[in-house]
């Protein structure tokens, strides 16, 4: 076998293998009404809102588990919280979960009331805001430090004052050494977090995912 041939055969069993994982993520959750509550509950709020969504499709088990894979070893097995915005219909969250990260530990934070309730319902154990990514200083426990902060907000598609509210928060609460994980559809160029003095330090290009996506590892920058 030619060495294209196999570099196809290795592409083709990696897209199957994700798109296998993306049916069990959603039809495990409830079979078949499972993944149509999922994608029901999303393309409803993509048409209400969709800046505020920013998105087609739920995120793919590639992208989840690729933002997943990106929380560094020290955060991962820590004590300190991590916090996830936008978290949807709970796509990157199961992979959080799944990668070790205890749920008493996460704090997701969600806008959209439908989304709040669909998180509630498929992660008892985590703790679930319904609120403003602006206002996260608000949502944390007295006294809980962030190591880390998992964010599929479409800050491209936000308006600027918006964003930047976002990222003065981010700034705020996350810890010295802190971290945060963020996919963009925009494949290249600066984005909004590097461009307000993060600093990237791991780059992935998920292309099982619709569209495709980039996933960005920031610390502060010092």
């Amino acid at each position: 076998m030619t060495r294209f041939a196999q570099f196809t055969q290795q592409r083709l069993s990696s897209t199957w293998r994700n798109l296998r994982a993306d049916w069990g993520r959603y039809a495990g959750n409830g079979g078949v009404l499972g993944m149509a509550a999922s994608f029901g509950a999303f393309w409803r709020q993509a048409l209400r809102a969709p800046h505020g969504v920013g998105a087609v499709c739920p995120s793919s088990a590639a992208l989840a588990q690729t933002m997943a894979d990106l929380l560094p070893p020290s955060v991962l097995h820590g004590q300190d919280m991590v916090v996830e915005l936008g978290p949807g219909t709970g796509v990157v969250t199961r992979a959080l979960l799944k990668k070790g990260l205890p749920a008493q530990r996460l704090l997701l934070i969600e806008r959209m009331p439908s989304f709040c309730r669909m998180l509630q319902n498929r992660f008892p154990h985590v703790p679930v805001v319904q609120g403003d990514a602006m206002r996260l200083g608000e949502y944390l426990p007295q006294g809980r430090r962030v190591a880390a902060i998992v964010s599929s907000l479409p800050l491209l598609s936000l308006p600027p004052e918006c964003r930047a509210g976002i990222m003065a928060a981010m700034r705020q609460c996350l810890d010295a050494d802190g971290c945060v994980i963020q996919f963009t559809y925009a494949l290249w160029g600066r984005t909004p977090l590097s461009q307000a003095g993060f600093v990237p330090d791991c780059t992935r290009r998920v292309l099982v995912n619709l569209p495709p996506a980039r996933v960005q590892r920031l610390h502060l920058s010092r």
